[in-house]
């Protein structure tokens, strides 16, 4: 079984920046954005960036619902990968970081999840000085 990062929090909390922080230790990484796909996405098309060389998998913006189905699919030691007007092909699962859109605190409790999964909170905290910082902390 994959272990598998999700990065969750409100909006405008650095999320994003986080994730694509994290994806510069990477040689191959691919961001993918699903403000750009949708609820109602084909995964054709949301894969198509991705290759047997990619090393980490960036999913930005994920609907709560939808949220399961990818932790489902990239929690596996392979996945399948579909692409538009292309072949179909398998590959070992890369690093995979799930960022969603708003903050996710229904399904933590299954305790299959928690097993498999690092879930990093982020948020915004302002000091005396009304400056604001980005907060990590993982829960």
């Amino acid at each position: 079984m994959k272990r598998i990062t999700i990065i969750t929090g409100e909006r405008n909390t650095g999320k994003t920046f986080l994730a694509k922080s994290i994806s510069l230790l990477f040689n191959n990484p691919v961001y993918i954005d699903f403000n750009n796909i949708g609820y109602d996405y084909e995964e054709e098309f949301a894969f198509s960036k991705i290759t047997k060389k990619t090393d980490l998998i960036v999913i930005d913006n994920i609907y709560i619902p939808l949220l399961q189905y990818l932790w489902n699919k990239f929690s596996e030691s392979q996945i399948e990968i579909k692409q538009n007007c292309e072949k179909t092909f398998t590959m070992d699962t890369p690093n995979v970081i799930l960022i969603t859109k708003g903050a996710v605190k229904s399904f933590i409790k299954d305790p299959s999840f928690i097993r498999r999964t690092d879930v990093i909170l982020t948020e915004v905290i302002k000091n005396f000085n009304r400056c604001k910082y980005f907060n990590f902390k993982k829960i």
